[in-house]
């Protein structure tokens, strides 16, 4: 998921607005953000990422951090839940609440994918309520994890004498920390 906005926002995309990149507001030790600048006009105004795989019965924790320089009454995370073939099948509505005037802010919304045929989700940073077109909304490190299960704490890569397919490959001569 493009979540640091490094190479611009594709493959994000926004709905009664626009989403562009953006330093004026960075979180972290990121150096972009997405900036979501309602039209003020639209119902909803949401910038939507790209489609991440989702397994049948696992919990997902979709997490954005937002910064509001005015603040505002009513954002949310929602996800929505796509088949196979990419068509959409429902959303998750995350709460909507209410973001403090320059402080940046996480919001998470934890939804289970028990959605029948759904193989695919995206993230969707909202401001609801008919923002006017100066409540900008920027957003950071905007990430889904599996919380399913246990998480792996490291990964592991065995070190050879030859490349594959080389039969001499065995046994390992060492192995490296990855992560």
């Amino acid at each position: 998921m493009n979540y640091a906005f490094k190479q611009g926002v594709a493959p994000w995309h926004p709905t009664g607005g626009t989403f562009v990149q953006s330093n004026a507001q960075t979180h972290g030790a990121l150096p972009f953000s997405g900036l979501l600048t309602p039209s003020g006009s639209a119902s909803l105004s949401y910038a939507e990422s790209e489609l991440v795989s989702v397994r049948p019965g696992d919990k997902y924790v979709f997490t954005a951090w937002y910064y509001s320089p005015t603040g505002y009454s009513n954002v949310a995370i929602s996800v929505n839940w796509f088949d196979v073939n990419k068509n959409y099948i429902s959303t998750t509505s995350g709460s909507a609440t209410s973001i403090p005037a320059a402080t940046w802010t996480q919001f998470q919304t934890t939804a289970t994918n028990n959605v029948t045929n759904a193989v695919y989700a995206d993230m969707v940073c909202i401001e609801g309520g008919t923002p006017p077109n100066t409540a900008l909304l920027y957003v950071s490190a905007a990430t889904v994890q599996d919380a399913s299960g246990p998480q792996v704490s490291s990964v592991l890569g065995y070190d050879y004498e030859a490349t594959w397919p080389n039969p001499a490959m065995w046994p390992p001569t060492g192995v490296t920390l990855l992560a």
